[in-house]
């Protein structure tokens, strides 16, 4: 009888060892994007992508993207897995911004932030400036992270301050604490009523006044009405209205683990603020796709060195979180670098296409997307 029980015992705590294993390989199993089709762009790197709201109907998405040696912008109307038209058209050439610093509203409404005379530019396809708003409330952040958006009439971008000192502990925590990070800019409404600051930086980044090596925002206006807002170290999206907050949701990523802060004492030093911006996880985009209601925020997962300055390139992965139009996370799905970029991710009628990495050995660098179901 003592050996029966001995046995069911041990039976059972191998059937519980089995039904472990198998939750753990459940919730260690990582979704892996599966690619539908490529479509090869033609247009020689280097190029810029640039955010736009063009938009000729539900069969077809546009993809902007500047050449950076001769700056025009090329225009690539995609439909169903094909090029449908493209065109090209120099309305930059006058003009010292960058791409980060340009939206794309129509043909003949292109936006730029012109640092030069801290003004927003109205210009058409021909390069003729129809409106000039100088900016007078807040300091645009200048950034390759942080973009220009725009909803109609009304334009996006990360607000600033040239005063105080991030550097500084005292000061970084008066940044936090003072800066609105959302400065909005009404093109069409009365001169003297057009710009509007707001936002907050999250409370885990004041708390503690931790310094993740960012102060901006990611900013998604959506609907005319809505805006979504993200910060690259802090697990939660906020959602506005008319820049009044709302609410605010949990959208955590499987693979970013604990955020780690810059050490106030590597304020100076360049070649540990190099490996920190190469080496840490963070969110890098948030994108609305206007054809499923959709939302997917994009995460660039943790690196690793495999030996002295060379990365594990078999670890170097980014993902999307896919979120339903009422905030509710349905997957993450996770990509590779060595083929995947998040560089374009651009939502089309049959799927969402993103820029494939470049390949050494091919004969031409042609840009190539790959259409993915998520």
């Amino acid at each position: 009888m003592k050996n029966k029980i001995l046995i069911t015992i041990i039976g059972g705590i191998l059937m519980l060892l089995v039904i472990t294993c198998r939750d753990n390989n459940k919730n260690n199993h990582i979704l892996i994007a599966e690619k539908i089709e490529s479509l090869t762009i033609d247009l020689n790197r280097p190029f810029a992508f640039i955010p736009n709201s063009l938009y000729r109907d539900n069969k077809t998405t546009i993809l902007t993207l500047q050449s950076v040696l001769d700056r025009k912008i090329h225009v690539f109307e995609i439909g169903e897995s094909n090029i449908a038209s493209s065109y090209v058209m120099n309305p930059l050439s006058g003009f010292s911004a960058m791409f980060f610093q340009t939206y794309i509203k129509s043909i003949d409404s292109i936006i730029i932030f012109h640092q030069n005379s801290n003004s927003l530019l109205l210009i058409d396809s021909s390069g003729i400036v129809r409106m000039q708003h100088k900016l007078t409330k807040g300091i645009p952040a200048t950034n390759p992270e942080n973009g220009v958006f725009c909803s109609g009439g009304t334009v996006f971008i990360g607000n600033s301050n040239n005063v105080l000192n991030v550097g500084i502990v005292s000061e970084r925590l008066s940044y936090y604490k003072n800066v609105e990070p959302v400065y909005q800019i009404d093109l069409f409404k009365d001169k003297n009523n057009r710009e509007n600051l707001w936002g907050k930086f999250p409370q885990s980044y004041i708390s503690k006044n931790l310094d993740f090596c960012n102060y901006f925002p990611q900013i998604c206006p959506f609907d005319g009405l809505h805006c979504l807002v993200s910060f690259f170290c802090d697990d939660s999206i906020y959602l506005y209205k008319n820049g009044q907050g709302l609410s605010s949701f949990q959208c955590k990523s499987k693979y970013t683990g604990k955020f780690t802060p810059y050490p106030d004492n590597k304020q100076s030093d360049i070649a540990y603020y190099k490996d920190y911006q190469s080496l840490e996880p963070k969110y890098i985009n948030i994108v609305f796709d206007k054809f499923t209601k959709r939302i997917y925020r994009v995460v660039k997962h943790r690196f690793y060195y495999s030996s002295q300055n060379k990365f594990d390139v078999e670890k170097m992965r980014w993902s999307i979180i896919v979120m339903d139009s009422n905030y509710n996370v349905l997957r993450e799905v996770v990509f590779d670098y060595r083929n995947n970029s998040p560089e374009i991710i651009l939502p089309a009628p049959d799927g969402i296409y993103i820029s494939n990495t470049p390949n050494s050995n091919d004969e031409n660098d042609n840009l190539t997307l790959s259409l993915f179901n998520l």
